[in-house]
C-alpha cells in the first residue's frame, strides 16, 4: 500500500498526507457497496488499507456537501457520489484532479485486491464505474 500511496503522491504532485487521505475515502466508499465478508477478504490482502479507511474524513466541512449530492443525487448519481467528491476534496484532491486520481486509484485497487473483486463491487454502482472505469 505505501508503494501505492507515493507513487500516487509523485504522479498527482499531492501530499501523501492527502493520498492517504483521499485512499481512505474511496475505500470507505468501497467497503459500503461491498457485500458481508467480501470486503474483510480484500482487507486482508493489503496492509495499512483498514488504518486508512479508519482514518478517513467522515464529513467534507465548508465544500458544499449537501450541494453536490443534492445534485448528483437528482441526475441519477446518488448522494452517495456526491459525498466522495465532497471527501476527496476535503482531503486535499483538487476538483480537476478528482477523476484522474480516482481512476489510478481504482487501477492499483485492482492490481492489489484483484480485478473480479474490485468489479464486482463497481457493478453495484453503475454512475461509478461509467465514470471511473
Amino acid at each position: 500500500m505505501e508503494e501505492i500511496l507515493k507513487s500516487l503522491s509523485e504522479k498527482f504532485n499531492l501530499s501523501e498526507a492527502s493520498v492517504r487521505s483521499a485512499a481512505g475515502v474511496l475505500l470507505k466508499f468501497l467497503q459500503t457497496k461491498a457485500a458481508g465478508s467480501e470486503f474483510e477478504e480484500i482487507l486482508a490482502k493489503v496492509p495499512g488499507a483498514a488504518e486508512l479507511i479508519a482514518s478517513a474524513p467522515t464529513e467534507a466541512a465548508g465544500i458544499g456537501g449537501g450541494l453536490l449530492g443534492g445534485l448528483m443525487g437528482a441526475i441519477g448519481g446518488g448522494a452517495d457520489l456526491g459525498k466522495v467528491l465532497t471527501d476527496l476534496q476535503a482531503a486535499g484532491v483538487p476538483l480537476e484532479k478528482v477523476g484522474p486520481f480516482s481512476r489510478e486509484f481504482l487501477k492499483e485497487a485492482r492490481t492489489a485486491f484483484g480485478t473480479e473483486r474490485v468489479d464486482e463491487i463497481l457493478n453495484r454502482i453503475p454512475m461509478l464505474k461509467n465514470l471511473l472505469g
